[in-house]
């Protein structure tokens, strides 16, 4: 499974993707914006993934059908260099049944990997995805759109400057679960940096029913997210601890949203001396010079004043100040 990962790996550094992170057995890193977090989890203990965006679309569907083919062929290579020494070494004992054992595994997943499963599965195989990719159609469409929102991400573009087209586009568009709580996000962000938090509710909502089919991760991290909601704009502090009490902190990532979740959790029960604290930690960790980061601030200080108790009709003079 480490060989095959390794394929995409290496495809995707050479087709200009920005690697995000990737997941060995129980050891998960994560980056972002030089921002890193390496974590131990149980789950999954002997599985491995890459998670990589293209950093353009120049030519997106060559390059991710490239990406995508060289899990597949690394794993080939693996079974044909496994076989050699089987051929050539000839060892003996446990080292002939170890290379053997290793040659038959490589070329098992080799043949398996190029059985596509459904195109309904939860989770598509490099051959279903091959596919898809091939044909262009809606399944290429979604994927090239959660790449596109990603990349804005990345760019670290602040919400309110989100092309009104690509805006106009997410919000029509359905796919995947995972596909869908990113456009969940990323609307529910624009909506708030587009002074218009009833639209944003409403996107939140729609992020948290579709975290409900998605990983324990993402899951995670959308409780995280609606509960500052709630402190922050639903001044809904009981809807914000029953979801806050769920989140696991320490695996939220970026490090300052966990901070700020931290705090929301703070003000919602009323332990308002140690808001201050989390908002500074946040801050703190916050990159400097990245557009995006504007916009971050401004949650940290509607939460800090939220915190010391100032008035609703004063927050928009009091942060300008």
């Amino acid at each position: 499974v480490a060989t095959h990962e390794g394929g995409h790996l290496l495809m995707a550094w050479a087709c200009d993707f920005e690697i995000l992170g990737g997941k060995l057995g129980p050891l998960r890193l994560e980056r972002l914006h030089g921002m890193r977090k390496l974590s131990v989890s149980a789950d999954g203990l002997f599985s491995c993934a890459v998670s990589a965006v293209p950093r353009s679309c120049t030519r997106w569907q060559g390059r991710m059908l490239l990406v995508v083919a060289a899990g597949p062929a690394a794993t080939l290579l693996g079974a044909i260099g496994a076989a050699s020494v089987v051929m050539f070494s000839e060892p003996t004992g446990w080292l002939n049944t170890f290379w053997s054992a290793l040659t038959l595994f490589h070329f098992l997943l080799f043949a398996l990997g190029l059985i596509p499963n459904g195109e309904s599965a939860r989770v598509r195989n490099d051959a279903r995805l091959f596919l898809d990719l091939q044909r262009g159609g809606v399944a290429a469409q979604e994927l090239k759109l959660y790449h596109r929102l990603m990349q804005l991400r990345l760019a670290a573009v602040r919400p309110c400057d989100y092309p009104a087209l690509l805006i106009s586009h997410a919000a029509q568009s359905t796919g995947r679960p995972e596909a869908n709580l990113l456009i969940a996000r990323t609307l529910m962000e624009w909506s708030l940096d587009s002074d218009d938090p009833a639209r944003a509710g409403a996107w939140d909502r729609r992020a948290l029913e579709e975290s409900e089919y998605c990983d324990r991760r993402l899951r995670n991290a959308a409780l995280a997210a609606s509960g500052c909601f709630d402190v922050l704009f639903r001044d809904d502090p009981a809807a914000a601890r029953d979801k806050l009490r769920q989140v696991n902190f320490d695996t939220l990532f970026p490090q300052y949203f966990a901070y700020r979740a931290r705090a929301a959790w703070l003000l919602a029960n009323d332990h308002l001396e140690k808001v201050p604290a989390q908002v500074i930690r946040a801050q703190y960790a916050l990159p400097l010079g990245l557009p995006y980061y504007d916009f971050e601030r401004m949650l940290l200080g509607r939460l800090h004043l939220k915190a010391l108790g100032v008035p609703e009709d004063t927050f928009a003079s009091a942060a300008a100040g």
